[in-house]
């Protein structure tokens, strides 16, 4: 494709993205997506989430999956150097849907859950309920008797991670107690974005819902695509109609568990590294303070609980 203008635009977070206009005036989305990234999939990885998302639209005829359009090559993602890969999407006019809570949502998820039963096996990357820069927040807990010296914000997020070590330790062992238990219902996984809401659930100019940036889908438990829709929603209850199949309450507090330790994780594992005290560190520290895990984030620990939890992690240790 010859490009005749190429525009930068700051959206989105995991790539970097550009409107292309190609010498036939046909605007694209571009998305560079850094393989360097732990909280990334692989190269493999990511051609499989968007291979899944193209078998979806054209096979499932799942008219809302917004996949990336296949090269001369017959590829939906190529290499771009060493470290990144690109995929290149047809340019929409579209803004994120306002009214998720609503029956239509409820009935795409139920749609997209129900396309497992006819797709390729081995196509889609399967949930392993990894902690993105999980290795980076075990060391901080383990590094917090001494200064820390790589910003403006390091010796701050010490002093929370000590308030809330024995919180952020509890959180991660009833995680890694749960997420082992959940591991042995593969039989029953779906095909799951991953994100289907905020940003990636869009409306175009024609009233058309669409939903976009598979890269993270994988095969999962259904709760991935439901903790954060109201457990009183309209959305919940269709879905649930549709599917016959209630979420069960504590994989929905897994996937919720899940993004505050990954919040969490990343927030320490940048703020143990050299930072400027620039903007983006600002925002990442007000992140940093939302999903730092406390009791009070999760009323469901208790002594009792919490020591059974360490006991199982101990027996899985030995």
């Amino acid at each position: 494709m010859q490009v005749s203008e190429l525009e930068y635009l700051p959206v989105g977070f995991g790539a970097h993205h550009w409107r292309a206009v190609g010498a036939d005036h046909t605007a694209y989305f571009l998305a560079l997506h850094d393989l360097r990234r732990p909280a990334d999939l692989s190269y493999q990885q990511l051609g499989g989430a968007l291979e899944t998302a193209h078998w979806l639209r054209h096979v499932g005829e799942l008219e809302f999956v917004l996949p990336p359009i296949r090269n001369q090559s017959g590829n939906v993602v190529v290499r771009f150097g060493v470290d990144a890969a690109l995929a290149v999407y047809p340019w929409l006019n579209c803004r994120p849907r306002r009214d998720v809570d609503a029956a239509d949502v409820g009935h795409l998820l139920a749609r997209l859950h129900a396309s497992c039963r006819e797709l390729p096996m081995g196509l889609l990357p399967q949930e392993n309920f990894a902690i993105p820069w999980r290795t980076a927040l075990d060391r901080a807990l383990a590094d917090l008797d001494r200064p820390w010296t790589s910003g403006p914000y390091a010796e701050a997020t010490r002093h929370q991670l000590v308030a809330s070590q024995t919180a952020t330790r509890d959180l991660l062992a009833w995680y890694d107690s749960l997420a082992e238990e959940v591991l042995d219902s593969r039989a029953e996984w779906v095909v799951t974005h991953g994100e289907p809401y905020g940003p990636n659930l869009v409306e175009t100019d024609t009233g058309k819902s669409l939903l976009v940036d598979w890269d993270s889908a994988l095969q999962a438990p259904r709760e991935r695509d439901l903790w954060e829709i109201p457990e009183a929603s309209v959305a919940l209850s269709v879905y649930a109609a549709a599917t016959s199949q209630q979420p069960e309450q504590r994989r929905l507090r897994l996937y919720r568990a899940w993004y505050h330790l990954a919040e969490t994780a990343i927030y320490v594992h940048q703020f143990r590294n050299p930072h400027r005290g620039d903007l983006n560190d600002r925002e990442a520290w007000g992140n940093l303070l939302t999903f730092l895990p406390s009791y009070s984030n999760w009323p469901e620990f208790t002594a009792q609980t919490v020591g059974r939890t360490r006991e199982h992690s101990l027996r899985h240790a030995d």
